[in-house]
């Protein structure tokens, strides 16, 4: 089984560089680098944006680049346009993933744990969850926390 991991950030937002910013000496997007870096199953790691500060900085976490087109750039860019593209872009690279984690480069508060309790749930209980189109994607937002307490 393959799961990736897929950071998404946007330049260009009200609040400048909020994916980049420090907090506690380091960017908002290494928390959920360095976080899904401790996950053992997760195979492969993808930054997807538009912003060379966001695609550099992820990339010196270990995540390689996928530049997004500026049309799914916009403020009223739908996320999961986003995630169709970098699916494209990833089986251009010869990467079909089963799983797809998807973090958020502005969402600091994620933990290894949550996404490997995530990820277990999604493969024990992976035929009430899985999308025909697009198999498996796992959003991790603040607001969610572990998955495996909501059963």
């Amino acid at each position: 089984m393959q799961i990736t991991a897929l950071l998404t950030g946007r330049g260009g937002s009200s609040l400048k560089d909020k994916n980049v910013i420090k907090i506690l000496k380091k960017p908002v997007l290494a928390y959920p680098c360095e976080e899904s870096k401790k996950v053992k199953k997760i195979d492969n790691y993808f930054v997807s944006s538009d912003d060379e500060k966001i695609l550099n900085t992820a990339f010196s976490y270990g995540f390689q680049k996928i530049k997004r087109p500026k049309h799914l750039s916009k403020a009223n860019s739908k996320h999961y346009d986003v995630l169709k593209h970098s699916l494209k872009e990833l089986r251009k690279r010869d990467l079909n993933p089963d799983i797809l984690v998807v973090l958020l480069a502005n969402a600091p508060i994620v933990y290894s744990k949550w996404i490997d309790e995530s990820i277990n749930l999604i493969i024990r209980k992976k035929s009430h969850l899985i999308d025909k189109i697009w198999k498996i994607v796992i959003s991790f937002v603040i607001t969610f926390g572990s998955l495996g307490q909501m059963q």
